[in-house]
């Protein structure tokens, strides 16, 4: 059985600034999946709601793949991937809404480890928005 996803062949949605609008249709949702399932993966690195550490200079750590993440985003704002990043930020959203997290006291045994290793992961994945953004983009212009 074949599940059938009926949309209008062109959706205008908002995008950033209130007014701008950008047409996103089903061929977009289609070829941004993975996009939004890796910005998802961003966002869930990037999230401090349960920090490792309340340390300055561990909690700094998140400052570059935060930095790099933000400026994609704006990059990307009025453009079909950008919309992907937005879907991606309201799932994530409604997901934390719906949970009822219950967090570890910050600064135990290996938070610097696992600070570390969640800054590499968001940089890693990152770095693959912007690869994918490049190859997609590419596509749409040519």
């Amino acid at each position: 059985m074949k599940l059938a996803i009926l949309m209008p062949a062109l959706l205008l949605a908002s995008c950033g600034d209130a007014g701008k609008t950008i047409a996103y249709n089903e061929a977009d949702a289609r070829d941004g999946a993975e996009f939004r399932h890796v910005a998802g993966q961003v966002l869930m690195r990037l999230d401090q709601t349960c920090p490792y550490s309340t340390e300055p200079d561990l909690t700094g750590l998140y400052d570059a793949p935060n930095s790099r993440f933000a400026n994609l985003v704006f990059r990307l704002d009025g453009s079909a991937r950008g919309m992907d990043l937005a879907i991606a930020q309201a799932d994530y959203d409604y997901r934390m809404s719906q949970m009822v997290l219950e967090c570890a006291m910050p600064d135990q045994i290996n938070a610097e480890d696992s600070i570390r290793s969640q800054v590499d992961q968001a940089m890693e994945l990152v770095i693959r928005l912007e690869t994918l953004a490049a190859h997609m983009t590419a596509g749409e212009a040519g």
